[in-house]
């Protein structure tokens, strides 16, 4: 993915379609892998019994985020002037690289929930909820 988003940095308006449509493959069968393995990741740190609610949550998080992240680059683009789109395609690299590196580092996989984690969802309190879910995925508890 952060090969592609380079590729898509180094893109000029004289480009040819030869090195555009690869460029714009990479990107889209990168994502759809980086995607799949989020989706995968989330899942497998899920009790069985709160894969469905968090399936819900998470899906409706990172879709907003997505569309949010998608009318931000635009303004962005439209705002930014000439430089604006290889400089967010680069910001979006580090980023990757960023997240690929915090990956990496963690010591071990961890499929058991914390305790104070026991009870995710409450539907009087969905903010809560939410960012219950926010902080359990971007930091899981370690195994029990």
């Amino acid at each position: 993915m952060v090969g592609a988003l380079v590729g898509f940095a180094l893109l000029r308006a004289s480009t040819s379609l030869g090195i555009v449509i690869p460029v714009s493959a990479a990107c889209v069968v990168a994502y759809s892998g980086f995607f799949v393995a989020a989706n995968r990741g989330m899942l497998q740190r899920m009790r069985p019994a709160l894969r469905a609610g968090y399936s819900a949550m998470w899906l409706s998080i990172t879709s907003v985020a997505m569309g949010s992240s998608s009318v931000l680059v635009g303004v962005v683009v439209q705002h930014g002037g000439p430089h604006a789109y290889g400089g967010l395609c680069l910001a979006y690299s580090a980023l990757m690289a960023a997240a690929v590196l915090r990956y990496a580092t963690q010591r071990g996989e961890s499929i058991g929930l914390a305790t104070e984690l026991r009870a995710q969802f409450d539907a009087g309190r969905p903010i809560l909820s939410v960012v219950r879910l926010c902080r359990y995925v971007l930091n899981p508890p370690a195994a029990e």
